[in-house]
């Protein structure tokens, strides 16, 4: 149990940060030059700190949404969530992902805010499979 939750807690920060450094940070850094230049009329000069809070920004939200999957395993295997129970509230789900995203996407537009909410349903499913598999068996009790 301990092996599987350390192995895939691993592998979901390492895809996160795969996921930010090669898709979502050059998105959302294009987004916001483009934006300054046509929509301004601005040089665009960017400055290392900005450059690098822009980026740990982007590494750490993702980091910790690919640590989904890894948490619903948790709470799975305590018996506070079922595969049923995700499924029946997954459209809460997305709001809840669609807001987050909201919240930490360091751009404006809508396509940077997907970038962070697509993967947060995606793994969010993720979860529900993990859940069905790993989770806790509930037992009958005796005249049920």
């Amino acid at each position: 149990q301990a092996l599987i939750f350390n192995m895939g807690s691993s592998l979901g920060s390492v895809l996160g940060g795969m996921f930010g450094y090669f898709i979502a940070f050059p998105f959302a850094l294009q987004f916001l030059i483009e934006w300054g230049t046509k929509n301004m009329g601005l040089t665009a000069m960017i400055s290392a700190s900005y450059y690098f809070d822009l980026f740990i920004m982007i590494e750490l939200g993702l980091g910790v949404i690919f640590e989904i999957p890894a948490l619903i395993f948790v709470l799975a295997r305590i018996g506070l969530v079922s595969a049923g129970f995700l499924l029946r509230n997954t459209r809460y789900a997305i709001l809840i992902a669609f807001i987050v995203a909201a919240i930490i996407t360091p751009t404006t537009d809508i396509p940077n805010m997907m970038l962070m909410a697509v993967p947060m349903i995606l793994l969010y499913l993720l979860g529900v499979v993990v859940a069905f598999l790993f989770g806790k068996k509930r037992t009958k009790e005796p005249g049920d």
